[in-house]
């Protein structure tokens, strides 16, 4: 990125001028500068960011997680903690009623010393009949309006746990309401999307959509609300003045079928990402009188903080692009599969998306990086129009039930537990779970899960319907594999539609552990 312009301005009248004036001038720019970009680390700023998707049937959502990754990184950016207990990327995932009304409350406390909070949330929102705003955790079952109040958390709740302390400014964004998330079986108040909320002095509330109106989730990894939010979010910009260019943003992305609007009590202006520099009048500047003799400068002694502030503030966006190419061939020498080299450069993407205003070589390393994972996306989409072209054998009657709850694969020559263990559980004590059957049995691998896939199949397993051999027993539908990804999460498949993904060792909701064995 090249230097401020009017940075490079004030340096081009320094080399040129020798008037006392116009050197003072170009001091003071540098000072502005310097207390521009340092504004944003003064403040104390605590932020929660959640995703919710994981919703029973049809309700399941594809983007609140990539949005809320993607909100959390830019947030972390400015000098916001994000954190959620056992995620490396602060964002806290498919949270019950229980769990939602917890981490409020934990929250709250967090955010009574902040000087500014942020809160995040990403996944269904429903409008009551009481006329108050409900965001729906997952595990809910709510069959017509009365059951809202009963099975979701108000955003009054939130609202009242984050205080009301006159200093502080808070801002609550719902990216909820992407559609109605129980079907057919409920067209109530609940289908009509949120609604407006009364104001709040020092909080600033802002929706994905207009009230009553639903948003979309999006085609891309990202809903179009949490894509312009967080490309906007680290521009230096007045907050208000950053949700007005959001709102034009989504309108126009989605052809004037979403508008998303604001609810506001905030006094004055407050910049996330620093004051934009403004420029400096010098019409005015006067030349000084030429004197034939020029006179001593009465001047004692020079300062030179302001140029060692700007050195350091170099040195670290030094460090900072050196820290990036590093990240850049770490992903580059990733030697997975295609599909998991997408999601690898879209990790490195999102953590590097701010850019450098030292240099250059940021925007080349990000133009690279999209050329790269375009390439590995087109290999993908390949390989599945291969694979939808190809037959597909079906299961029935290539598995036969054994002794002892046993299942006989008659194509792989495998022998696989007719049941999963029957409950959460995480990945560790899925591998202790089946080392301790004994007799060689362990976790599959995730081609051997994909391998008991069946698409023209239906079997239940708990509220899900699997896609398997009715041999099977099954009570969930995720099922870990032994397969590490990094240090700290595992790969696990869906027999629902066949879906891989990967979350921390630690997680444990609805995860399954179904062992296999060779005789």
């Amino acid at each position: 990125m090249r230097p401020h312009p009017f940075e490079s301005l004030a340096l081009f009248m320094f080399q040129k001028t020798n008037t006392l004036m116009l050197r003072l001038l170009y001091c003071l720019l540098l000072l502005g500068l310097s207390m521009s970009m340092a504004h944003a680390a003064q403040d104390k700023r605590v932020a929660l960011v959640i995703g919710n998707w994981e919703y029973a049937g049809n309700a399941g959502l594809k983007n609140p997680i990539n949005d809320a990754k993607l909100v959390a990184a830019s947030l972390r950016a400015l000098q916001f903690t994000v954190t959620a207990p056992g995620s490396d990327d602060g964002v806290y995932r498919n949270l019950d009623q229980n769990a939602l009304r917890k981490t409020f409350i934990d929250f709250g406390q967090a955010a009574k010393s902040a000087d500014v909070v942020f809160v995040y949330y990403s996944g269904h929102g429903m409008r009551g009949p009481d006329g108050k705003n409900y965001l729906i955790p997952v595990k809910s079952n709510i069959e017509k309006d009365e059951y809202i109040r009963l099975y979701a958390v108000s955003l009054d709740e939130l609202l009242n746990e984050m205080g009301t302390d006159k200093k502080q400014l808070r801002v609550v964004v719902l990216d909820a309401c992407r559609n109605n998330p129980f079907g057919d079986k409920h067209k109530g108040e609940g289908t009509k999307g949120l609604a407006r909320p009364p104001q709040l002095a020092g909080t600033l509330i802002a929706f994905a959509t207009g009230e009553g109106q639903i948003a979309l989730d999006g085609q891309d990894n990202n809903s179009p609300y949490a894509a312009a939010l967080a490309r906007h979010l680290t521009q230096p910009l007045d907050i208000k003045e950053m949700f007005d260019q959001v709102a034009e943003d989504v309108f126009n992305a989605t052809k004037e079928r979403q508008r998303p609007m604001k609810v506001d009590d905030v006094l004055g202006k407050h910049y996330l990402a620093g004051q934009p520099i403004q420029p400096v009048q010098i019409a005015s500047l006067k030349p000084e009188p030429v004197s034939v003799t020029p006179q001593p400068s009465q001047n004692g002694g020079i300062s030179l903080e302001d140029l060692a502030k700007e050195e350091a503030t170099r040195q670290q966006w030094a460090q900072w692009q050196t820290r990036m190419k590093t990240d850049y061939d770490k992903t580059a020498a990733f030697a997975g599969s295609a599909d998991l080299q997408v999601k690898a450069w879209d990790r490195f993407l999102t953590a590097w998306a701010q850019d450098n205003p030292m240099s250059r070589e940021d925007e080349t390393l990000r133009a690279q990086a999209k050329a790269a994972r375009q390439s590995k996306e087109e290999s993908v989409r390949q390989v599945a129009s291969r694979q939808a072209q190809e037959p597909v054998a079906g299961l029935e009657g290539r598995f036969v039930l054994g002794n002892a709850g046993t299942i006989r694969d008659g194509k792989t020559g495998l022998e696989w537990s007719q049941s999963d263990n029957g409950s959460d559980i995480n990945w560790n004590e899925a591998t202790r779970y089946c080392d301790n059957k004994g007799g060689g049995w362990r976790l599959p691998s995730t081609s051997e899960l994909q391998g008991i896939f069946d698409a023209s199949l239906s079997i239940p397993c708990g509220m899900f319907t699997c896609r398997t051999s009715s041999e099977f027993g099954l009570t969930g539908h995720w099922f870990w594999t032994n397969e590490r990804n990094g240090s700290s999460e595992a790969f696990l498949v869906s027999l629902i539609d066949v879906d891989r993904g990967a979350i921390h060792v630690k997680s444990r909701s609805n995860e399954r552990a179904l062992c296999v064995r060779r005789p």
